[in-house]
């Protein structure tokens, strides 16, 4: 038996979800699905089977919380006492690999391939239960009455200082611009319908005065967001498995699709070469999320400490200094910063830089200061 370890939201659940059923289509059978993870109590819980009435009637599919919980205590006796993993993220090229004697598939998924794979059987388990409230079925017929563009703004954790570092400062004001600006060009009369989790900011920040701003659906709700994305003819979408999913589920033949070029910063390029569907247009150029800027002479050994940071989006604007084949490391003298955020750097800094963590807590304390002096316009 294999153990599918469902984790996060409902974005990453569908992925999970869709892993799965790859897996299945490739021939590997018996596997069960363990929903204990603590991650789920932080967004609105296993949402699957409440969302989705397909999964839901596959009782014997679904382990019991109990059950899960046990089996995982068990999996951290064999890691810690004995150092045998029992999960797996699935090692090897082909990450649809699973070594023997693994148990847990433990892992996010993230790539098109696995979904498209399963498409037809996906579209039949990802149908949504019908609406039951006015307020939805009215916009759902407004939506499916006109040429819409569903966009969706990702705020809430996304511009907190812990989190903001990987996924935020990606799709920025001028991303959307560039995106209405591409949809319109190709849909006559285009209608937006904005999604998102925090309306003021979005309206604050965002230039959206002729969009419909889509209210009302919050906490367990959320997911009828979704279900309104993919009615819509188009959409523009976020660095987000929501709205990914959002426009995955959308059966328009003729679809506009518009994403991010970029999904997380201090991923490898080809984390969104993976993620992003055949036929979806790419908006945007990535840049570096940071930009040191030292005006001073780095020796090679501290050239070495800043370049060996786990948090590796960023470029160093520096003056001369040893030759080093890294791309990030450029001369000051000519060179426009091109990152999103500019710190600067100052030669008693360099001795921290020993800590492998320590411009990403640089970084952190950065957005935390932000907030304690109360910019949101910094916010994006």
């Amino acid at each position: 038996m294999k153990i599918l370890y469902i984790q996060c939201g409902l974005g990453n659940q569908m992925f999970q979800y869709a892993y799965l059923k790859y897996l299945e289509s490739r021939g590997v059978r018996n596997i069960r699905i363990d929903a204990s993870a603590p991650s789920l109590r932080k967004h609105a819980g296993f949402e699957l089977r409440r969302v989705f009435p397909a999964i839901d009637a596959q009782r014997e599919r679904f382990l019991s919380y109990g059950a899960g919980r046990t089996l995982h205590l068990l999996g951290d006796v064999m890691k810690k006492g004995f150092r045998c993993s029992l999960e797996t993220e699935g090692e090897g090229e082909d990450r649809t690999v699973i070594p023997w004697g693994k148990v847990w598939l433990r892992g996010y998924w993230q790539e098109a391939r696995f979904a498209e794979a399963v498409r037809d059987e996906l579209l039949e388990d990802f149908r949504f239960r019908e609406f039951t409230d006015e307020a939805n079925r009215e916009i759902a017929e407004e939506i499916v009455s006109c040429p819409s563009v569903g966009i969706h703004l990702r705020g809430g954790d996304y511009r907190m200082p812990a989190i903001r570092p990987v996924f935020g400062d990606i799709c920025t004001p001028e991303y959307y611009r560039e995106a209405i600006r591409y949809v319109r060009e190709r849909v006559p009369g285009a209608r937006l319908f904005v999604f998102t989790n925090e309306p003021e900011w979005a309206a604050r920040n965002y230039d959206l005065e002729d969009a419909v701003f889509v209210n009302g659906n919050m906490g367990a709700e959320s997911y009828r967001d979704m279900q309104l994305m993919s009615l819509c003819r188009h959409n523009i979408i976020a660095n987000s498995s929501f709205s990914w999913w959002g426009a995955w589920l959308n059966r328009n033949p003729e679809k506009i699709v518009v994403c991010p070029a970029k999904w997380f910063h201090n991923y490898p390029a080809e984390f969104t070469d993976g993620i992003v569907p055949a036929g979806w247009h790419r908006i945007g150029r990535p840049v570096p999320n940071v930009t040191l800027k030292a005006g001073f002479e780095i020796e090679e050994a501290d050239l070495r400490n800043v370049l060996g940071q786990q948090y590796a989006d960023f470029e160093l604007l520096a003056m001369d200094f040893p030759t080093m084949e890294d791309p990030r490391v450029k001369k000051m003298e000519g060179t426009e910063a091109a990152g999103n955020h500019v710190l600067e750097m100052k030669p008693e800094e360099l001795p921290r830089f020993a800590d492998r963590k320590y411009l990403e807590k640089k970084l952190i304390a950065y957005f935390e200061n932000q907030l304690i002096n109360h910019q949101p316009e910094l916010i994006l």
